[in-house]
Parts: C-alpha cells; sequence; structure tokens
C-alpha cells in the first residue's frame, strides 16, 4: 500500500514514460549496443538515496561510531557508482558503462571485503557489506529507459540484467535537465524516504553521538 502511495501521488505530477511495477529480467549473452553512451542517462537514485542506506548501516551495525567509519560507510554505500567518475576521465571506454561492470554482488563485496581491516569487529564488517549490497537493492528498483534495461546482479557468473521497477529515476544530461523541477522533486522524494526516517527513529542517539568528543576521533 506504502509502494502504492508513492507512486500514485508522484506520477500525478511526474508521469512515467513506462508503465510502472513491470518486472523486467532480460539475458544478454553478447554485447551489444547501449542507449547508455548517448543521450541522457536516466539510471539509478541519486547518492542522497545511497548515503541514507550506508547512515541506516552505520547507525544499526558500527560498533564505534566515528566520524571515520561514518564516511567508511557512506563511501561503500556508494561506491558501485565509481563508473560515474572512471567514464568522465575515459571518455567513450566501454569498460566504463554506467551500471555494467561495477553494478554486480561480486563488486560491492570485493569493495565492502577489501575495506574490512579498517573496521575491528564482525557486527561492523557485516553492516559495511550490507551498505554496499543496499546499492544494488536501491538501482534495481528503479525504473529503467535504457536499454540494456537493468543491472547484472551475478555478473560474471550470468549475463542477466535484473529490474524491478517502480521508483521513478532521475534525468541526467544538462544542467538544466539536472535541477528540473522532476528532478528536485524525485530528490525530495529520496530524502523523505531513505534518510529521515534514520533521523527520525534514531534522533537523539544520533544528534548525541555528533555532538560527542568520542565521534571525531577517526
Amino acid at each position: 500500500m506504502v509502494q502504492a502511495g508513492i507512486i500514485s501521488l508522484f506520477g500525478l505530477f511526474f508521469p512515467p514514460s513506462i508503465p510502472y511495477n513491470t518486472p523486467r529480467i532480460h539475458d544478454r549473452r553478447k554485447r551489444h549496443s547501449s542507449d547508455r553512451t548517448t543521450g541522457e542517462r536516466n539510471r539509478g537514485v541519486s547518492p542522497i538515496a545511497h548515503s541514507g542506506l550506508g547512515l541506516l548501516g552505520w547507525r544499526l551495525f558500527d560498533r564505534k561510531k566515528t566520524v571515520g567509519t561514518l564516511i567508511l560507510y557512506v563511501l561503500i554505500a556508494n561506491a558501485a557508482d565509481v563508473d560515474f567518475l572512471l567514464h568522465a576521465i575515459f571518455k567513450g571506454h566501454a569498460l566504463f558503462l554506467h551500471q555494467y561492470y561495477s553494478h554486480n554482488l561480486a563488486f560491492v563485496l570485493a569493495v565492502s571485503l577489501g575495506c574490512m581491516f579498517l573496521l575491528g569487529d564482525g557486527k561492523s564488517r557485516l553492516g559495511l557489506v550490507l551498505a554496499g549490497g543496499s546499492h544494488l537493492v536501491a538501482d534495481v528498483i528503479v525504473i529503467d529507459t535504457l536499454k540494456p534495461v537493468g543491472i547484472r546482479l551475478f555478473f560474471p557468473l550470468s549475463d542477466t540484467f535484473y529490474n524491478l521497477p517502480w521508483f521513478p529515476y532521475l534525468q541526467r544530461g544538462t544542467w538544466k535537465v539536472m535541477v528540473s523541477p522532476r528532478n528536485l522533486g524525485i530528490l525530495g522524494l529520496e530524502f523523505a524516504i531513505f534518510v529521515l526516517p534514520v533521523l527520525f527513529i534514531y534522533p537523539k542517539p544520533l544528534w548525541k553521538r555528533l555532538s560527542s568528543p568520542s565521534f571525531w576521533k577517526v
């Protein structure tokens, strides 16, 4: 019911270009031309949503709860989007198409496990892995309008693309497009869903921790 309410309310103002709630699983055994290399990229949620999930993981699992571990959790929650940076550096290189090679369990586990040594206990390390995995969960539920549709969750073992579309996508392109009323509305929706609940559920512990001198120890 909550999902239906969100979609209905948002759809009144920003109708989708494709139907909501249409699960799609595609099998691409051979590489083909991708819409991701041309035009705007309507893919995934913004760092606001990913950072909110990282904050939630930090609040629930991290033992030290310092500014250093908070930054680590947020970075890992956003790590899969490193392909944005790499694509900007190596313009036009097919290896860095957004969501093509970095959005899978193998990549997330490799990055999360590689950073585990920075945390000292099992619970904190588990939370870090879950924070990384939350990136895939958040992106797989976003409406995908570009081919190939979805993300390859089990790459390199499988080339199957997964997409369970219901959350509205952000339009990326020029600054005018990025700050459009539609995009600003989606960013507000992301903040309301992925960040505000954490702040409301744990208001006192969060603010108390942020004001503590021990929080600022790396």
